[in-house]
């Protein structure tokens, strides 16, 4: 109440003459005030099990971290990074999904170039192929509905990046901290869950 707040604060001066006109007197017994304020009994419980939970399973932690902040990225991190991780990837995959995997002279159509140009290996390509045929027999058509798939199943696969770092961390250091820390570098540093879902072949 209004009163209680006054009794609290009763102890706060105005600002004196001493040496400076910013020294204030001391406000007696306002730590011993402060630390008989109540607190929420319930937030605390759920804070001490919240830590008992990532100190019995810190993989799990960071594996929950990871899939959070990746499923943000599927939704929100459209377009591409570099020329490639478009045209030379998504482009073909979609144009095969469309036209056909054969071009009219029975080698592998891209984008209407003969096979001899093909400057890199399909394996990628072809696997994005087979990720956007499927998403098309569930019924994803338009190509953005499509690469909300494609950035999910993408996103899954980089899981295994993050497992290994901390099992590799864990099996170096023989420390459960050292490989929490490094597994949430993987997890939620902000460069990892964006290529985590790029369809870059390098990634």
């Amino acid at each position: 109440s209004f009163h209680s707040a006054s009794r609290f604060f009763s102890g706060i001066s105005t600002p004196t003459a001493v040496n400076s006109p910013l020294y204030y007197r001391p406000i007696p017994g306002l730590a011993k005030r402060i630390l008989s304020i109540p607190y929420p009994a319930g937030n605390i419980k759920v804070k001490a099990q919240v830590k008992e939970f990532i100190r019995k399973h810190p993989l799990a932690t960071v594996l929950s971290a990871a899939i959070a902040f990746r499923l943000l990225a599927v939704i929100f991190s459209k377009g591409y990074m570099a020329s490639d991780d478009h045209f030379q990837t998504v482009t073909v995959a979609y144009r095969w999904l469309q036209d056909g995997f054969w071009g009219p002279d029975g080698y592998m159509n891209w984008k209407g170039a003969p096979a001899w140009k093909i400057s890199r290996f399909p394996l990628y390509t072809v696997m994005l192929w087979l990720n956007m045929k499927i998403l098309f027999w569930m019924g994803f058509e338009s190509l953005d509905k499509i690469m909300y798939g494609v950035r999910f199943t993408h996103a899954l696969f980089s899981l295994i990046g993050v497992v290994a770092v901390y099992r590799t961390v864990e099996g170096a250091t023989r420390s459960r901290n050292w490989a929490t820390l490094a597994g949430l570098v993987m997890a939620v540093h902000f460069a990892m869950p964006f290529l985590a879902v790029r369809n870059l072949v390098e990634m």
